[in-house]
């Protein structure tokens, strides 16, 4: 049956094969990248991704004519809009116990008085400034 001691001692002896395989492969592998840095003649900042790797070919002049025309978006249709459905900027609307100034959804006693229907008690738009509770 195996210990945790036991475990311990194995996972121990393994990181230090590792760091002494890791030390026998260092110079071998650094010598390769030397070899290949120089024989492409790649940069740091190609090396360590800053960059990018591969070079851009260069730019041949193309004629006017050739270049790629933009297609403008046509226009989109003009919608027809109720009126009723945009508030009046800065305007206040009470009922007398709530109060909309404007920002978020628009209450449903306030939807039913701009389309003009009925509604159970007054609305009043104040312009700009609300009435103190």
């Amino acid at each position: 049956m195996k210990t945790l001691a036991s475990l311990l001692a194995k996972r121990d002896a393994l990181e230090v094969e590792i760091e002494e395989m890791r030390r026998a492969e260092r110079a071998a592998v650094l010598k390769r990248v030397r070899e290949a840095v120089f024989d492409y003649q790649l940069t740091a900042d190609e090396v360590f991704f800053k960059a990018k790797a591969t070079p851009k070919p260069k730019a041949t002049a193309k004629p006017a004519a050739a270049k790629k025309k933009v297609k403008a978006k046509p226009a989109k249709p003009a919608t027809k809009r109720d009126p009723a459905d945009k508030a009046v900027k800065g305007q206040v609307y009470t009922d007398g116990v709530h109060v909309w100034r404007g920002a978020g959804y628009r209450p449903r006693w306030l939807v039913d008085y701009l389309h003009g229907r009925p509604v159970s008690v007054a609305v009043k738009a104040d312009n700009g400034h609300a009435a103190a509770a």
